[in-house]
């Protein structure tokens, strides 16, 4: 099955007091952001990773996240109009959503999620 994903990434932190958006926190010498978009960039299926950020990060991003698979859109006033954004400009008729500050999706999942 081929799909997109939709990543919105438009968090400030808060709760966690950082000052920053926690997708660009890093654990074990890697942004949060890559660890949860790598086994979606490693699926072979996925034929794109829609990445939907804050104007504020969108820089940093396209300066961080280098790879074909990867496009880039800014989001909207609320999460609602971020997930709408990134369907917008998806080209594949499957597309999956998964919150950018959720690093711990594995492949077993991506794959039950597409047998469904």
């Amino acid at each position: 099955m081929k799909y997109s994903v939709v990543i919105p990434c438009g968090g400030v932190g808060s709760r966690l007091n950082l000052g920053y958006n926690k997708i660009l926190y890093k654990v074990d010498e890697e942004y949060l952001i890559e660890k949860t978009i790598k086994n979606f960039i490693n699926d072979d299926e996925c034929k794109e990773v829609i990445i939907v950020s804050h104007e504020s990060n969108l820089d940093e991003l396209k300066s961080l996240l280098k790879h074909s698979k990867i496009r880039f859109t800014l989001g909207g006033r609320n999460r609602e109009e971020s997930v709408y954004n990134g369907l917008k400009i998806a080209n594949e008729e499957y597309v999956l959503i998964h919150d950018g500050a959720r690093p711990n999706v594995t492949k077993e999942l991506i794959g039950r999620i597409k047998e469904k």
